[in-house]
């Protein structure tokens, strides 16, 4: 005699979705960058190196990490944390070397950007290597368990801890820069002028303070004072002026400026430019 019953449907399992939860709090920390670049460019010293030092330590090498290791078995916990740090570092080592090269100033906002743009080329690759393996072989960022994992975290957040207090007073102090270049943007080592062509460099002044700077600039050559005039610039304004180089005589000539901030001592600065002057062939 036989039983008949109604078979069980079978169950259609969906697969796993992939954890995005590092992903999410990576460029949530990202975005917070971001605004202090955009949104927020005034904000304090302390505020960008909370912020700033972390994901610049973590976000490039961790991204990278895991777009070269997708899998959970590539690298042991201990052995994913050393290498992120460390590519996070030749990261940024490789950005301010990177923007040096192509003449682009080497300013917070330029590096912000660049950090970003990697991180994003490999968040993509990351993303689409995880998304090509099994829920199960699936990097997940955990919490670390082992000593070795946790006295790594410790020594990261004391480096970062470190950078922040060294770094967080020269943001917070919003002091301000002065640099030469040539008319064409840049300035060539060694700079060389003729003795019967005018030549000349760009004086930059970059003022982050809330407050005008005011500057006596004191124009020497070889030691022995050419010119004086007063400079001033407006509050979170870049000022440039236009300098005329003295070719007096042949040889190697010294030429400095001396900017000196009345009442505040700390924001004089002093430029010196080595170059020869020569009779044109």
């Amino acid at each position: 005699m036989y039983q008949l019953s109604d078979a069980s449907a079978p169950v259609r399992r969906r697969p796993a979705p992939i954890a995005w939860h590092d992903f999410a709090l990576l460029w949530g920390l990202g975005l917070v960058v971001l605004a202090l670049d955009v949104v927020w460019p005034h904000a304090s010293g302390i505020a960008r190196a909370a912020v700033g030092i972390p994901f610049g330590l973590w976000a490039p090498g961790f991204m990278a990490t895991a777009a070269l290791f997708p899998h959970r078995r590539d690298l042991d916990g201990s052995e994913r944390a050393a290498l992120s740090l460390l590519m996070s570092m030749a990261a940024t080592g490789g950005v301010v070397y990177g923007l040096s090269q192509a003449r682009v100033p080497v300013t917070s906002s330029a590096a912000v950007w660049s950090l970003l743009a990697l991180t994003a080329v490999a968040s993509a690759v990351a993303a689409a290597r995880r998304q090509a393996l099994p829920a199960a072989d699936r990097y997940r960022l955990e919490l670390p368990r082992s000593r070795a994992v946790r006295g790594l975290a410790l020594l990261v957040g004391g480096f970062a801890l470190a950078a922040a207090l060294i770094v967080a007073p020269a943001w917070q102090a919003a002091a301000p820069a002065a640099w030469l270049t040539s008319p064409g943007g840049f300035l060539h080592s060694p700079y060389a002028v003729t003795a019967t062509r005018a030549a000349s460099v760009t004086l930059h002044v970059s003022n982050p303070s809330a407050h005008p700077l005011a500057y006596r600039m004191i124009e020497a050559a070889n030691g022995r004072q050419l010119a004086s005039r007063a400079l001033s610039c407006p509050a979170y304004h870049t000022c440039q002026w236009v300098l005329a180089l003295p070719a007096r005589g042949l040889g190697r000539l010294t030429w400095a400026l001396s900017l000196t901030a009345p009442g505040h001592p700390a924001d004089s600065r002093h430029l010196v430019l080595h170059y020869d002057v020569s009779i044109p062939s």
